[in-house]
């Protein structure tokens, strides 16, 4: 009896602690090749927001790794951030492009980004996202400039519907 009291008084205890955890998010500073500010602007800022389906985990990670090889290797590609949920599933990418063309053949050309995209339907839940102009003077991104932009495009995350 007084160990199940005693979980139930530390689980209790740790309930606020562990509900603030899990609505924190931890985001990377923006780094990539592009950052030195030579390219002329404006640039192509695209920030989403997705959330992997439960039991997915490992394949989205191998995902977002076949994703950042690719993208490190792409004309056109200055930089990137990205951002996860604690606790959660929700991750948020921050990429900054030299043009349009980079960033579309980036996302819709051959390789790992078009694979991910094929592999949407199980993979995640939802995406979203939100494109703007950025003069290089203005990298790197921050990340609250990032989900405002997220915000203006869609109040509420698919996944919350």
């Amino acid at each position: 009896m007084h160990g199940a009291r005693m979980r139930t008084v530390t689980a209790g205890r740790w309930l606020p602690v562990v509900m603030l955890v899990t609505g924190c998010a931890l985001g990377s500073p923006m780094s990539g090749p592009g950052l030195d500010g030579e390219a002329e602007g404006p640039y192509i800022a695209v920030a989403t927001h997705t959330r992997f389906a439960s039991g997915q985990q490992k394949a989205f990670a191998d995902h977002v790794a076949a994703v950042n090889a690719q993208m490190d290797a792409q004309p056109g590609f200055v930089a990137r951030a990205l951002r996860a949920r604690i606790l959660g599933r929700e991750r948020w990418t921050l990429t900054v492009w030299e043009d349009e063309e980079s960033l579309l053949e980036f996302a819709y050309g051959a390789g790992a980004h078009a694979t991910a995209i094929g592999d949407a339907g199980t993979v995640i839940e939802g995406v979203y996202s939100a494109q703007w102009e950025v003069e290089p003077e203005d990298l790197p991104i921050p990340w609250d400039v990032a989900l405002e932009h997220l915000a203006a495009e869609r109040a509420t995350p698919p996944w919350e519907e």
